[in-house]
């Protein structure tokens, strides 16, 4: 964290890949990873996804993970559907409605649900 505040992203991605890899329990190394390396890049979208789940997994009330795991799950979603993986897409844009937090996140997440399903 500290490292964050001073603005030096290396170290601080550094630090919390150290905290990862050594088994860390808490949910913020794996969060911060997620915030810090997210990309429109498919790779990092798919490392984003496996972070935040176990940051949701050690705390799963933690709303902001939740957000952004729900957003990373629908990135995805619409990656695998332009790559005309329409059933993983379907698979991915229902855990994303799982993780829906309010109505409108809901519609949203629905309404992708409904796109990919309609023969």
């Amino acid at each position: 964290m500290l490292f964050e505040a001073d603005r030096n992203t290396a170290r601080a991605l550094a630090a919390y890949t150290q905290a990862i890899e050594l088994g860390s329990a808490n949910f913020y190394p794996y969060y911060r990873k997620a915030v810090l390396t997210a990309t429109r890049d498919a790779a990092a979208r798919v490392q984003a996804e496996q972070l935040l789940e176990r940051a949701v997994m050690l705390a799963p009330r933690f709303a902001p993970a939740l957000v952004m795991l729900a957003d990373v799950k629908v990135a995805l979603a619409r990656a695998l559907w332009a790559v005309s993986q329409k059933d993983e897409a379907v698979r991915v844009a229902r855990e994303a409605l799982e993780l829906a937090r309010s109505d409108p996140e809901r519609q949203i997440v629905q309404r992708l649900i409904d796109t990919y399903t309609r023969p």
